[in-house]
């Protein structure tokens, strides 16, 4: 049984989700031309990983939480059409600003989450018609999601990471 971040329970999970914030700001202080060249040939940049994580958080915070709110069924959308419409729905945006509104956006995320009773956060909830993870087979819950959504801020987090350190050697010129 997978055993990650996502089996996180209560203030542990959204303080790791709130603490993605901090990336965030670290990048605020880089080049915007770093921060918006593709990563890999054919691949995202920076910016573009970034709008994409915030997308998802703007998912989170007006379409998810309000269905956990009401008690209806949380859907997700096909992930390949919101991921390629996220990266197209910040052309002739700077890459500061867009980073500046995931910073905003996540601690908004956050302060509403926390603002909901623990019965909430950890009632089990219906995702896309199922009630358990098929992965983990763990009920589904807004703590649960939550720490799924951490998972993929690092899974993201890593390939930053990657990028920026052949970047850096790059530029020292210790390779290509």
């Amino acid at each position: 049984m997978k055993r990650g971040i996502a089996m996180i329970h209560g203030a542990e999970v959204l303080n790791k989700f709130l603490a993605f914030r901090d990336n965030y700001v670290l990048l605020l202080g880089m080049d915007e031309g770093l921060l918006n060249v593709p990563m890999q040939e054919g691949k995202w940049s920076i910016v573009d990983t970034v709008n994409h994580l915030l997308g998802w958080d703007q998912y989170l915070l007006h379409s998810v939480l309000p269905d956990i709110r009401t008690g209806n069924q949380v859907s997700f959308p096909d992930h390949d059409i919101f991921n390629r419409q996220s990266t197209e729905s910040i052309a002739g945006v700077s890459a500061h600003d867009v980073l500046s509104a995931a910073i905003q956006l996540r601690e908004e995320l956050v302060n509403q989450v926390n603002n909901l009773t623990d019965d909430l956060r950890s009632k089990p909830v219906t995702v896309n018609e199922n009630s358990h993870c098929p992965h983990t087979q763990e009920a589904y819950t807004l703590l649960y999601l939550i720490g799924e959504f951490v998972e993929h801020d690092w899974h993201h987090q890593k390939q930053i990471d990657a990028y920026l350190s052949r970047s850096a050697h790059v530029a020292k010129g210790n390779g290509a």
